[in-house]
């Protein structure tokens, strides 16, 4: 035990840091006056307290049956589980449905942060830099939106898995993760000992283990949030065609959507089944979404830098913004593959963006893509992309990171995020626990 925390003493110190981050973030949580019924919060809140009573009950999670005036409603059937069945079992022992989904909120926060730190350390294996990367994505004004305006909990689960995604690819295709630039002359003879032939496959597979994570996770948890991420895989993948030539790449890869199908059968399956043979709203032309309705959402361009009038948040955030401008002098910096990752993330990050403006007319887009029903959802990948980006940028720039020139990042991005506590809603009184209204 000693020699484990002694070898991995600076990821305690990291994800204990996360932490810390994490809770000074969820403080206006612990305010009963918090109004979590707002938005997406009070469909939730009682899909919860809905799950709650089904698993209290040995009954199936597919139909909750209070639901529709006690008609009953599908909800698990067309909406991943991820967010229902694990607060509905802490739920159990919480026994309320607003303090299980605060503190669910907090879990799932933690959870975000801790994923981005493993998959930023997957690809740069810098500590220093995945802290950072993790913290800028904690904080991002997005993933603040979702936790405390619109209290998307789908979405905001999402950002776990989306960073496991990303970094299960470039673990495959690369097979070893050391990017470290104390590595860069590395022989490549040395590929061929035993050592480092083992060192290859052991990464390779734990880049098959974070896809299948990610993808699995994201799949039972935000179906619009997936399908966004599998394009954007789609688009990585093609800039590694070369390496897609390795057959054996090509297997891992294959193997592992195959797994990720098989994994998550339990769900997709049934939503196949019934999409097909039941008319079910989400599905109907122009009735989640319209060309028209697109348009509507889009963000004006200077409100992504700061617009205090608009109740959601869609700003970019201050601390990402100056330190991905830092990447226009430190990219040259960068040895041949971090510049590569860096510069496709970049035009990830940017693309996102752009895609939630006013440039973009929603009328010539092919209809297909509508599903997006709100363009400023793609705020959740500039997100990530571009925290990858700033962290990459700050730590080529300072050659020797030390962990004062963290702290002073990770204060300075802690504390932007109190530019945005008027935007958080509270009641004049207690929050109450929602009811069903059956018929009579």
């Amino acid at each position: 035990m000693k020699n484990f925390i002694v070898a991995n003493r600076k990821h305690i110190i990291y994800i204990f840091l996360i932490f810390v981050v994490g809770s000074i973030i969820s403080i206006p949580l612990l305010n009963n006056k918090l109004n979590v019924l707002k938005d997406d919060g009070i469909q939730h809140i009682i899909r919860i307290n809905e799950i709650t009573e089904c698993l209290k009950n040995f009954e199936s999670t597919k139909i909750s049956n209070n639901l529709c005036n006690g008609f009953g409603y599908s909800w698990d059937i067309f909406y991943g589980n991820f967010t229902s069945i694990i607060p509905g079992i802490i739920n159990i022992f919480v026994g309320s449905g607003i303090n299980t989904f605060k503190l669910f909120l907090y879990i799932l926060l933690i959870l975000s942060g801790i994923s981005m730190y493993i998959s930023t350390y997957k690809m740069f294996n810098k500590h220093e830099l995945s802290i950072i990367a993790s913290v800028i994505y904690m904080c991002a004004p997005y993933h603040l939106n979702d936790m405390y305006i619109r209290y998307a909990v789908a979405e905001f689960a999402s950002f776990i898995f989306i960073p496991l995604v990303f970094s299960g690819l470039y673990c495959i295709l690369n097979n070893n993760n050391n990017n470290d630039s104390d590595n860069k002359n590395r022989d490549r003879k040395n590929l061929l000992n035993n050592k480092e032939g083992y060192e290859q496959k052991e990464n390779s597979n734990t880049g098959i283990c974070m896809l299948i994570l990610g993808s699995s996770g994201l799949i039972i948890t935000h179906l619009i949030s997936t399908t966004i991420t599998a394009i954007f895989a789609f688009i990585y993948l093609i800039f590694n065609f070369r390496k897609l030539k390795d057959i054996k790449m090509l297997k891992k890869i294959l193997l592992s959507i195959l797994l990720i199908l098989m994994v998550t059968s339990y769900f997709w399956i049934p939503l196949l089944e019934n999409s097909i043979n039941t008319k079910y709203e989400v599905y109907e032309p122009n009735k989640m979404s319209s060309s028209e309705s697109v348009n509507y959402h889009r963000v004006e361009l200077k409100d992504l830098i700061s617009n205090k009038d608009n109740f959601q948040i869609h700003e970019l955030g201050i601390v990402t913004i100056a330190l991905v401008l830092l990447t226009i002098y430190s990219i040259w910096k960068m040895d041949r593959e971090k510049r590569k990752i860096v510069l496709i993330f970049l035009g990830f990050g940017i693309i996102s963006i752009l895609l939630t403006t006013k440039l973009i007319n929603w009328e010539y887009v092919p209809k297909i893509f509508l599903f997006i029903q709100f363009p400023w959802r793609m705020l959740e990948f500039s997100s990530y992309f571009l925290s990858v980006v700033a962290s990459v940028s700050f730590c080529s720039t300072i050659k020797n990171v030390k962990i004062i020139d963290v702290l002073y990042v990770l204060l300075i991005t802690v504390l932007l995020t109190g530019i945005f506590k008027d935007r958080i809603d509270y009641n004049d009184e207690k929050v109450e626990e929602p009811k069903i209204r059956n018929s009579t």
